[in-house]
């Protein structure tokens, strides 16, 4: 039996209903002992233009935190702005007209990546509000957290946190991980028996799940959609200059092209100017000679009028 891969949503949200799991993993990457009372599947409207936002798990724990746990095989460039945009709709949920300040909960976003968004070999992070002159901390509302999996599969420490990473890294390896932590022990055996359902079903359930989250991801269609109409506009825009150029250059060549044709013109007629010279004092020699008009206009070809005139 081929187990099946935790990073598909479908796969990753069946897997963690089990709130035992779930409180381990979220416990093993905070380092608080949070427990799971309750979870909730959430789609809500987000903004005015109707988009909606699904949590993949939004967590309770006994005191009333939450915990939003979300799982992206292929992490989007807009992740970062995209995970505190939930940690804010996490946060302020349940908050009515009627709600005190001081009521607000602490609020965990953990975000699972299938690939990585920071080029350090940093697995694990947590993000949280911080005043960096005073070196302390606002307050505990806010933690978020990103877990590169891509940096974790080949993690070699046996704590449960990195066997945590290692089994969402590469569930299909799930019966290699030591089994001496009776919560891994666990985890194996879910991960062997969601595996028996049929795949297709998990397809199916993964495929509606996508639909469903396109609307979420269109910050980053969007983006990619506006730059390829800016680099559309800069290959019309340098195409648009070449042509200026080469119509500037056609100008300039025409313009040479006609300042060659006047000076040819003028070379013709001084050539022409100096044949006519020639035949003037050609007729004018043989005029001395003696020879007739008539002889002589054969002789240069002049106009017979000319040729009196220089009698």
């Amino acid at each position: 039996m081929e187990l099946l891969d935790l990073r598909y949503d479908a796969v990753f949200k069946e897997f963690f209903k089990d709130v035992e799991l779930l409180s381990s993993f979220i416990s093993s990457i905070t380092g608080k002992d949070l427990q799971v009372e309750s979870l909730e599947y959430t789609e809500e409207k987000a903004v005015d233009d109707g988009r909606s936002i699904i949590f993949d798990i939004l967590a309770i724990d006994k005191n009333g935190n939450k915990i939003n746990v979300e799982m992206e095989k292929n992490s989007a460039s807009s992740m970062k702005k995209r995970t505190q945009f939930y940690w804010a709709k996490a946060f302020t949920r349940g908050f009515e007209k009627k709600s005190k300040f001081k009521d607000l909960k602490e609020t965990i976003c953990i975000n699972i990546l299938g690939t990585n968004i920071f080029k350090d070999d940093v697995i694990c992070r947590e993000y949280v509000l911080y005043d960096i002159e005073n070196e302390n901390r606002l307050d505990e509302c806010l933690s978020i957290y990103f877990v590169e999996l891509q940096k974790g599969e080949f993690i070699k420490g046996q704590s449960v946190k990195d066997l945590w990473i290692k089994l969402l890294s590469n569930s299909k390896k799930a019966k290699e991980l030591p089994k001496e932590k009776s919560i891994i022990k666990k985890a194996v055996e879910k991960v062997e028996q969601i595996s028996e359902v049929d795949d297709i079903q998990f397809k199916v359930i993964e495929e509606a799940l996508e639909e469903s989250k396109r609307l979420d991801w269109q910050d980053d269609v969007l983006e990619e959609a506006e730059n390829m109409i800016k680099e559309a506009e800069n290959m019309i825009k340098e195409a648009e200059g070449k042509a200026k150029e080469a119509e500037g250059k056609a100008k300039e060549a025409e313009g040479k092209a006609k300042e060659a044709e006047g000076k040819a013109k003028e070379a013709e007629g001084k050539a022409k100017e100096a044949e006519y010279k020639v035949k003037i004092q050609m007729a004018e020699n043989l005029l001395s000679m003696g020879l007739l008009v008539e002889q002589v206009q054969v002789a240069t070809g002049l106009d017979i009028d000319v040729i009196k005139s220089m009698l």
